[in-house]
C-alpha cells in the first residue's frame, strides 16, 4: 500500500478523480430521482454513466492498480508478494462486481419498453375541485 502513495501518477489521478466522483455521485442521485419520475433526461444520464463506467473502469484498474501491484510483487518475496498478488486479484473481483450495476442499467434503459415508457408524455394533472 505504501508504494501507491509514492507513485506520482496514482496520487495525481486520485486528486483528479475525487471531485469527479463527487460530481458523478450527485448526478446519479439526481438521475435516480428523475428515473422514479420517468424523466427522459434521467434515462440518458443513466445510460451515459453506465457507458463511461464500463469503458473507463477497465483501463484505469489495469494501468493504475493491477499492473503496478504485480510489478511490485515481482520485486518482493514471501508474504509481501503474496499479499500484493492477492490485492490485485481482489481488485479484479471488485471491478467485476462494480460492473454489475452499470451493465444492468445500460441493458435495461436501452430496452424498447423502457424507451417507450420514458418517451410518453406525463399525465395531465387532475382537478379535484
Amino acid at each position: 500500500m505504501k508504494w501507491m502513495f509514492q507513485n506520482a501518477d496514482y496520487l495525481m489521478l486520485m486528486k483528479i478523480l475525487l471531485p469527479i466522483r463527487l460530481i458523478i455521485s450527485g448526478v446519479l442521485i439526481g438521475a435516480g430521482i428523475g428515473l422514479l419520475q420517468l424523466r427522459s433526461w434521467a434515462r440518458k444520464f443513466s445510460i451515459a454513466y453506465a457507458i463511461v463506467v464500463v469503458l473507463i473502469m477497465l483501463p484505469v484498474n489495469f494501468f493504475l492498480y493491477f499492473r503496478p501491484m504485480l510489478e511490485q510483487a515481482k520485486q518482493l518475496q514471501g508474504p509481501e508478494a503474496i499479499a500484493l498478488m492477492a490485492g490485485a486479484v481482489g481488485r479484479i473481483v471488485g471491478s467485476a462486481l462494480g460492473w454489475i450495476y452499470p451493465t444492468l442499467l445500460w441493458v435495461f434503459m436501452t430496452r424498447p419498453k423502457a424507451v417507450a415508457v420514458f418517451h410518453t408524455p406525463p399525465p395531465l394533472p387532475v382537478n379535484i375541485a
